[in-house]
């Protein structure tokens, strides 16, 4: 039920619940087989960098765009070598990378394209869901705009490579318990490839089906919040409040201000005593 409500809402064929967002980024990268270098940006959580290395592939970071914290396929393609083969970028904070530019360059280069988008869902660029144009790996962290505890999704819009991906986050088996028990025999668990244990449980699955039922609600909260935070911030002298670009909505999974260099350590501090 999850992975359909999940399918539903991004416009996507395939809906793959696993343990975390980590696990869905070195599936994508396992099933395709890429083991050169992959393009990520220099701002992001370890896990976009760790999901690389520990597929056998080779990290390569990319500046990103100071307002948005966004790569661009202009920085992408500065990057860009014989040993490229694939490019991960990162909706950051709850705003889709400019998209059609991306897309482009990766079809006309040939590189394959993973969108992490731990902290973005249900946000869009040009109408389209972030994470509905590549490889989609969303996150359900308790920070994030839905939360399953600990948890993550993937999607895609191939039918043989979802179908791997399965394979490849249940030790390599293809087959799911509730199609053995239509067939003679049920007790036959062949692993056709060497894989992991990254699936979610039914329970998880459980809370992660009414959350998304409850996106929009909760979207639309942090929205609300953001809004509120510009209104009371606009006039500031010392910080810069988060900009969306044209093309673009933003759901706000964090809401981050930049400040002078200078005075950036004392600001941390005065929020955390503040309890910020």
């Amino acid at each position: 039920r999850f992975e359909q409500k999940f399918k539903e809402v991004l416009g996507v064929p395939h809906a793959i619940t696993m343990n975390s967002c980590t696990s869905a980024l070195e599936a994508a990268l396992k099933v395709a087989k890429i083991k050169g270098d992959v393009i990520i940006p220099s701002m992001t959580w370890v896990a976009t960098a760790n999901a690389v290395v520990t597929s056998g592939a080779t990290p390569v970071f990319c500046e990103v765009d100071y307002a948005s914290r966004n790569l661009t396929a202009a920085m992408i393609e500065e990057r860009i070598t014989p040993q490229t083969e694939a490019v991960i970028v990162v909706h950051y904070g709850g705003q889709p990378c400019p998209m059609d530019d991306v897309l482009s360059l990766c079809e006309k280069r040939g590189l394959f394209l993973i969108e992490d988008s731990a902290e973005t869902l249900g946000a869009t660029w040009r109408g389209r869901q972030a994470g509905s144009m590549g490889i989609g790996c969303f996150s359900f962290f308790p920070t994030k705009n839905i939360t399953t505890g600990e948890g993550g999704m993937f999607t895609c819009h191939d039918d043989e490579f979802a179908g791997k991906v399965r394979a490849i986050i249940a030790h390599g088996v293809s087959s799911t318990t509730l199609q053995r028990e239509k067939v003679e025999r049920p007790w036959l668990r062949a692993a056709e490839v060497a894989g992991h244990n990254y699936r979610l449980s039914n329970v998880l699955a459980a809370i992660g089906y009414h959350q998304i039922k409850k996106l929009d609600l909760l979207n639309g909260r942090r929205v609300e919040l953001a809004h509120r935070y510009n209104d009371h911030l606009q006039d500031s002298n010392v910080l810069t409040t988060p900009s969306v670009i044209d093309g673009a909505t933003h759901v706000y999974q964090m809401y981050t201000v930049t400040v002078p260099a200078a005075i950036r350590n004392e600001v941390v501090g005065r929020l955390r005593k503040d309890g910020i």
